[in-house]
């Protein structure tokens, strides 16, 4: 299935050159007397653009500063794209970026209304094949001001080649979210010389090392699955029956359309560390029923950080409701996926569940109390619990430290 991604770069690919001052820089610095966007238009400024769902997207311009706004509160599945984008051509010397030792750096100072949430930086020129070398995600933390760089390698735009920029916030959840931005810079520099990019770019998807590159495999210490459908309901006992069983069966965590799955941990003893990149939340699959369709997205399991509620929950006595202490679910769980995947379907496979740097960190501190699991469609799951005989099935979560 191709990322939403490779569908901005058709849109993308329309672009046509601004007419800005000759250089080495693209700048904007919302200091003029109107921002200039046209929704119909690309040549004529920022287009600001939304799919795959019913969200909506506007960008603005007040007191010098820009103002993405993604209202998603009408989006039925969370899976939407929301972009600004323009030509950035005409501020670039293409000449100079043309040498064998520039690249581009883009950069941006922004703070988002609701955190953690991550944001991404695309650049890519008409001959771009592959989308996802030059997009960055950003996992921004809190609320407060950010600036955020990323610079490319071996970006091979020639001075023939439109090159567009692209700014985005996609899947934020079912509400109003907005990402001030008081600049967007885009330079040709000399790598060996502008020093470090800013605020942690990540891979959109990096191929994930083997388990046993990570030096850390933990085990859950608590898991329970919680229902919208009964939240006053503890499924301490929830088992999956099996016909040479007899009513004994296995019990196992489960997820439907009304059922999620939440996990934590006790990683006290990494209290005060780093995570050393990106860590894996290994679940084992003991059954799978969904329905394929040519919806996106629609078989997926999709994960997201608890960023409140009850953090001593135990197994034998939560509930939804005990869980989220009558907060609205956008309060307790963070309303963007950290990462949607396929489950293994067959039973004892392993399903891998990629978890970024920014969100170990959290995990590791405490700022997040555990992570929950729901299907993005219709997917009924099970996987092998904490009470399952073969420690290996457990869910375990996987990481280094620095």
């Amino acid at each position: 299935m191709k990322s939403k991604f490779v569908k901005l770069a058709a849109v993308c690919a329309a672009l046509v050159s601004l007419t800005l001052p000759a250089g080495a820089q693209f700048v904007e610095d919302f200091h003029g007397a109107k921002l200039a966007v046209d929704p119909e238009a690309a040549h004529t400024g920022w287009q600001a653009l939304t799919g795959s769902g019913e969200a909506t997207v506007s960008f603005t311009q007040k007191n010098h500063h820009g103002f993405m706004t993604v209202d998603a509160r009408k989006d039925r599945r969370n899976i939407y794209w929301a972009i600004i984008k323009r030509s950035i051509s005409a501020g670039i010397d293409a000449d100079e970026l043309a040498r064998p030792d520039r690249e581009l750096r883009l950069e941006a100072k922004i703070r988002i209304s609701d955190a953690p949430r991550r944001v991404h930086f695309q650049i890519n020129h008409t001959r771009t094949a592959n989308v996802h070398i030059n997009l960055r995600e950003f996992d921004i933390a809190d609320s407060n001001w950010h600036t955020i760089s990323f610079t490319t390698k071996d970006f091979d735009a020639t001075p023939k080649d439109e090159i567009f920029f692209v700014f985005g916030m996609t899947d934020m959840g079912r509400a109003v979210t907005t990402t001030e931005i008081a600049y967007i810079k885009v330079s040709v520099v000399d790598p060996a010389k502008v020093g470090p990019d800013l605020g942690m770019p990540l891979k959109y998807r990096p191929k994930m090392p083997p388990l046993d590159f990570y030096a850390n495999a933990i085990p859950v210490f608590q898991d329970a699955i919680v229902d919208a459908a009964y939240p006053w309901v503890n499924f301490r006992a929830w088992t999956a029956l099996e016909p040479d069983e007899g009513a004994i069966g296995t019990q196992v965590l489960a997820t439907s359309g009304t059922q999620m799955i939440v996990l934590r941990w006790d990683l006290s003893k990494f209290k005060g560390k780093a995570p050393d990149g990106w860590g894996v939340l290994e679940l084992t699959t003991n059954s799978v029923q969904w329905a394929p369709t040519n919806l996106e997205e629609f078989g997926y399991l999709r994960t997201v950080e608890i960023k409140a509620g009850d953090p001593n929950w135990m197994r034998d006595s939560v509930t939804r409701d005990s869980l989220f202490q009558g907060k609205p679910e956008l309060d307790v769980l963070n309303g963007q996926l950290m990462f949607d995947v396929q489950p293994a379907l067959q039973r004892g496979e392993k399903t891998l569940i990629s978890i970024n740097p920014a969100v170990m960190a959290r995990l590791i501190s405490g700022e997040t109390k555990g992570l929950a699991i729901y299907p993005q469609g219709a997917v009924n799951a099970s996987f092998a619990s904490s009470q399952s005989p073969t420690p290996s099935a457990r869910p375990s979560l996987h990481f280094n430290v620095k």
